[in-house]
């Protein structure tokens, strides 16, 4: 495995939930970081300069702009492609939206590390097997996304097959489960954190609570993408990233009501909001493939990585009354 010191590296999104967390570690690992956003979705001006306090290259940039994209992966050893509309429901509303950032987007990504020789690690998604028939939920199970969000994975992971069989570009696919932890600022886990928090006597949930999920800590994703942008037989393949375990909505609202020391005071309510289109009720990765090749698997146990995501919460809005 060749290190990641001294490379010079773009993270796309990289002022994102994921994107933020591993340009830190690349760039505590010695890479020569450079970082691209839009802002749109959980990118902010303030992750910006934090991440230029650690000395990182940041532009404000759109994936959408080809030419920027170019310019910005001129000379770099690794593109780290995290930029996305990751909204389900916004997938919904606005397709076109959805296509031009994601597809289209990503292709102009795809061009640039061809222009420019670089690897590529690609930010997938579970949501490209739509209903598993399989669980865990191996590699080779069938694509058939149920939302417009998988649809453009699934899209894109096809253009990750054409251009390294076209064009031998070192491209690798990470399919990443539900991913939670410090810096996230949409997703179950903060969803949860951020209604206690607003009135810790009621929390709902969304959907009827029996939703079976893989949720995988922000760190052992960074961690899998540092290794697949290490590993050369990776290339042209996809991987899952997640827990290689589930844990039910409603029993996820229990533990964290549990670990913030609300058992006796919060009411837990199921049902009353219906889950949103393109949801996909059941999930668990199978991590054989991605432990065999990558040589990788998830380190941070659900508990130690929820107490974490419950730090780092209070940190940045304020304590969750007791």
């Amino acid at each position: 495995m060749d290190s990641i010191e001294g490379k010079k590296v773009l993270v796309t999104g990289g002022a994102g939930f994921i994107g933020y967390n591993l340009s830190l570690a690349l760039s505590r690992k010695g890479a020569e970081t450079r970082v691209v956003d839009n802002l749109s979705s959980q990118g902010s001006l303030e992750r910006m300069k934090k991440l230029n306090s650690h000395k990182i290259f940041t532009v404000v940039a759109d994936i959408r702009h080809r030419h920027k994209i170019a310019s910005l992966s001129k000379d770099c050893d690794v593109i780290f492609h995290l930029a996305a509309m990751a909204s389900v429901p916004l997938s919904v509303k606005r397709p076109q939206y959805d296509c031009q950032v994601n597809v289209v987007g990503t292709v102009n990504v795809f061009e640039a590390a061809r222009l420019t020789d670089a690897k590529i690690v690609f930010a997938s998604s579970s949501a490209v097997y739509g209903t598993p028939t399989k669980i865990p939920i191996p590699e080779n199970h069938q694509l058939k996304p149920i939302s417009f969000y998988g649809l453009t994975k699934v899209v894109d992971e096809f253009y990750c097959e054409a251009y390294h069989e076209t064009h031998g570009l070192q491209v690798v696919s990470l399919r990443l489960f539900n991913v939670y932890g410090p810096e996230a600022r949409m997703g179950v886990t903060y969803d949860f954190l951020k209604k206690l928090w607003k009135d810790n006597k009621r929390l709902e949930v969304i959907g009827d609570g029996e939703q079976s999920k893989d949720f995988i800590y922000v760190d052992d994703v960074v961690r899998a993408f540092l290794a697949a942008s290490q590993i050369e037989k990776a290339n042209g393949e996809a991987y899952n990233v997640g827990s290689g375990d589930s844990i039910k909505v409603k029993d996820l609202a229990y533990k964290t009501v549990d670990r913030l020391g609300l058992s006796d005071k919060t009411d837990i309510v199921c049902g009353v909001t219906p889950t949103w289109i393109g949801d996909v009720k059941y999930t668990k990765a199978d991590l054989t493939k991605a432990r065999s090749e990558l040589k990788w698997k998830p380190k941070i146990d659900h508990n130690s990585g929820l107490d974490n995501a419950i730090r780092w919460f209070e940190s940045a809005y304020g304590k969750i009354t007791r």
